[in-house]
């Protein structure tokens, strides 16, 4: 079973680099947690590019409308060379709390609705929206809601109300309730 914690969707463009590298390294793994239980949240961008190792190219994953809920764009699945395994029947546990928020959500989201992993932990933060922000003075920034991300299987937000676990424990106990859980399902070698 592979282990992997993201502690925010960094913007930069080498993330990218460093998510390849995560997942080479845990192609041969029988399983994935993905511990975001500290994730606050980051780039749609680096949310839209993991999201394409465990869907098919083309795959539809969210879309983003505006405040009349009219669709601005379609994001779907990118194209990644190999690790094809990851898409089919590869067990993946998402870990939660009330600190995963806004493009973590959407990775939640779209893996939950789409049935692609099992979701442990505690109710998301609740932060569904794409926001601008604008540094006003060193101490003052603007924040200012712009558009909003629906997952295109069950054409969910979750702008205040959070992502509901398949799984509710105290956060603090995920990890521990998804390895005992694993441990039943998985076979031995």
């Amino acid at each position: 079973m592979g282990y992997l914690k993201f502690n925010k969707f960094d913007p930069d463009e080498s993330a990218t680099d460093v998510v390849d590298a995560a997942f080479e390294f845990l192609k041969n793994s029988d399983g994935m947690i993905i511990d975001l239980r500290d994730t606050v949240g980051g780039s749609p961008l680096l949310a839209q590019f993991i999201l394409g190792y465990f869907f098919p190219p083309n795959t539809p994953l969210w879309e983003v409308v505006d405040h009349e809920n009219k669709r601005i764009n379609a994001v779907i699945a990118m194209e990644h060379a190999g690790h094809k395994k990851f898409q089919a029947d590869y067990p993946v546990w998402l870990l939660t709390s009330r600190n995963s928020a806004s493009a973590t959500e959407i990775f939640i989201g779209v893996m939950q609705a789409n049935k692609k992993a099992i979701v442990v932990g505690s109710t998301t933060a609740g932060a569904g929206f794409y926001v601008g922000v604008r540094q006003i003075t060193p101490e003052l920034v603007f924040r200012i809601s712009l558009s909003k991300p629906v997952i295109s299987a069950n054409q969910m937000n979750w702008e205040k109300t959070g992502i509901k676990p398949d799984i509710e424990v105290p956060a603090m106990d995920a990890m521990s309730y998804a390895i005992k859980a694993i441990s039943e399902t998985l076979r031995p070698r």
